[in-house]
């Protein structure tokens, strides 16, 4: 797994992720996260507290590896239909026994997606915490946020506040963001989901990140830390080592 103080990473096509530092702090600790890992098909997004920013780095590492020896997830790996509840059972109970026994320093909120070929089509499964958000495109629908917002945080809660699994259909689209995408001011006072499904409709999934924040970070005082990832969920999966993207060493 790379770790990698640099704050953006594209994959034509497939991703686009970048991090921003928040104004009227120490950029080099913010404790904003990405997680990037195509080999087992998860994609998250943390806030760590301020009292320890690397809490969200130390939950993906172990989290991607509660993974490793689940043979079926990395790439061509299919679930069949009728395994499918057991499957997503298993994870999610690993998952929270993890999280019972880890002795994570500080707290962070995760959202991330896991995607999983079944016999039939890709499934998303969902796993969150915190305030941190999941919106989802697809064409001729528009945007619609998936999370719930919560104050349950990973360090503090012993299992996650929301899990869930629904399909991904060709054309779909994710955008993974922790609560800092709340300073974003979209351009021409568009209101922000309608200014996303139209970014979505006509630049490159990996290209959303740096437009978005481009034209809508316009606040010069007093904003939070921003992790924003963007993915085509419905596109092969890539092949590369997983990444964590964090500026704090």
């Amino acid at each position: 797994m790379i770790e990698s103080g640099n704050g953006s990473f594209k994959c034509a096509g497939f991703l686009g992720a970048r991090l921003r530092p928040g104004r009227g702090g120490n950029p080099a600790m913010c404790g904003d996260s990405i997680l990037i890992d195509p080999a087992r098909g998860l994609f998250a997004v943390g806030d760590s507290s301020d009292r320890e920013p690397r809490a969200a780095r130390a939950f993906m590492r172990h989290f991607s590896e509660l993974l490793d020896d689940i043979s079926i997830l990395p790439t061509g790996g299919v679930v069949e239909d009728d395994r499918l509840d057991a499957f997503i059972t298993i994870i999610v109970d690993r998952s929270h026994r993890m999280m019972r026994e880890l002795p994570l320093r500080g707290s962070t909120t995760f959202t991330g997606v896991l995607l999983v070929r079944t016999g039939r089509k890709r499934k998303a499964l969902l796993l969150h915490a915190g305030d941190s958000i999941l919106l989802a495109y697809r064409p001729g629908q528009g945007m619609r946020t998936v999370t719930e917002k919560n104050f349950w945080l990973i360090g503090k809660a012993r299992e996650f506040y929301q899990t869930a699994v629904f399909d991904v259909s060709r054309g779909d689209r994710f955008l993974l963001a922790t609560d800092g995408i709340q300073d974003l001011t979209p351009p021409a006072g568009k209101e922000r989901d309608a200014y996303l499904a139209e970014l979505f409709t006509r630049s490159g999934v990996e290209d959303i990140p740096d437009i978005l924040i481009g034209s809508s970070d316009t606040k010069t005082a007093g904003t939070d830390d921003l992790a924003v990832l963007t993915l085509a969920p419905d596109r092969p999966f890539p092949d590369f080592d997983a990444i964590i993207l964090g500026v704090y060493p």
